[in-house]
């Protein structure tokens, strides 16, 4: 069984985890666990097409933005 890398208890079916997109380290779906919103992991429960990444992760990862605004008109 796996335990949680936040609290070190098991995951069961009862307390659900989330896997890192990127290390695959896995955490209770809790707002304790992940620092996410209650609404934030209904959205990662309920989508097959979001990912979620660790706090670790992400500080090793570049941020990308979607929203592009060129510098100067052309």
């Amino acid at each position: 069984m796996n335990k949680c890398d936040c609290c070190e208890k098991l995951i069961t079916k009862r307390r659900p985890g989330l896997e890192c997109s990127k290390c695959e380290k896995i955490v209770h779906a809790s707002q304790a666990c992940t620092n996410l919103s209650t609404k934030q992991i209904a959205a990662l429960r309920n989508a097959d097409s979001l990912e979620w990444t660790c706090k670790e992760c992400q500080r090793y990862t570049s941020i990308r933005r979607s929203y592009i605004i060129p510098e100067e008109e052309e």
